[in-house]
């Protein structure tokens, strides 16, 4: 299972979860089994993938966040400018 998809699936708490208990040498994860695997299985997850899908959403979730401040700081100074009788 792609990695991406599993976050989609069941969370990032899970994703964690599994990341954070993972056991050496494992480099898979079955969900239904539960359990960690050194070779693939089927429906299994990629831990190195998993890793990586979780730093991506990080980022995502951290750049939205930011757009999202900025975006409100730009339309308080727009309204700000707009109350005043400022312009262009």
């Amino acid at each position: 299972m792609r990695a991406h998809r599993f976050i989609d699936l069941f969370g990032m708490e899970k994703a964690n979860r599994i990341v954070d208990n993972v056991v050496f040498g494992a480099t898979y994860y079955s969900d239904k089994t539960g359990s960690y695997y050194s070779s693939n299985k089927n429906d299994a997850v990629e831990i190195k993938s998993l890793i990586q899908a979780i730093r991506e959403y990080k980022s995502l979730i951290s750049a939205k966040e930011s757009y999202e401040t900025r975006l409100r700081h730009w339309n308080k100074a727009i309204t700000d400018v707009e109350s005043y009788g400022g312009g262009v």
